[in-house]
Formats: structure tokens, sequence, C-alpha cells
């Protein structure tokens, strides 16, 4: 499974995304409810270090800042097989507070689920 985190995106920027998407060539059409804003993608992922994620992660909540959507881009070379959005932020200390406290979020969620891992894998082995 292709795991990454993101964020929800706000009801206008996914009304907007809507409208463009169907302005674009023929292909597969993204659901309004998956659109989203990836912090990190992390690749190929087993279904247990999805569970360690989902539990590590379970009941925190990241706010989005202020964005805004501009310039377009393609997946797949002269075969395209996704189409993304720019995201444009406001720069301000705000905004860099916001990125930071992500991060740390991220970094932290991810440690817990390394140390349920190594922990579970200490049990098992014993």
């Amino acid at each position: 499974m292709r795991l990454f985190l993101g964020l929800s995106l706000p009801d206008m920027h996914r009304n907007a995304l809507a409208e463009l998407q169907s302005n674009v060539p023929p292909g597969r059409a993204v659901p309004w409810d998956n659109f989203h804003m990836t912090l990190v993608f992390l690749g190929d992922a087993t279904n247990a270090l999805v569970d360690e994620l989902d539990l590590a992660l379970d009941g925190m909540r990241l706010e989005l800042p202020e964005i805004n959507l501009g310039g377009l881009g393609q997946f797949g070379g002269g075969n395209p097989r996704a189409v993304w959005v720019a995201v444009a932020v406001p720069v301000g200390p705000m905004w860099a507070s916001a990125i930071l406290g992500g991060v740390l979020l991220l970094i932290g969620a991810l440690a817990l689920a390394l140390a349920a891992r190594r922990s579970h894998r200490a049990e098992t082995s014993d």
C-alpha cells in the first residue's frame, strides 16, 4: 500500500478543485472527499506499519493554515497518471509556526510508531 500523511482541505478549495477537474481531459476523477494537501509521502508500507501509524496518529489534529491554490503539474512525465495543484502559503511567523508544529507532530508520531514496532518485535522474539 502506498502511504502518505496529509491534511483535509476546506470546502472552498475542494469546490475549486472539483471545478478544475471538470475541465481537465478525461481520466479517473478524484472524489471530492479525497482532495487533500500531502504533507509527506512515505512510500510503500505494510499493513502492520499502517496500523502502527494509525495508532500513533489517533486523536492528533493539525489545523491547516490559510492557503491559496495555484499552479498545476503532473506525475508521470509523457504519460501522466495524476495532476497536482501547487499550494501557495502566506509568508509570516504564523505559517512558520504551523509548519514547525506539524513537522514536530509528525516526527513524534513516527517515533511513537517505530517505538511500538520495536517493542512488539522484542515481545514476540522472547
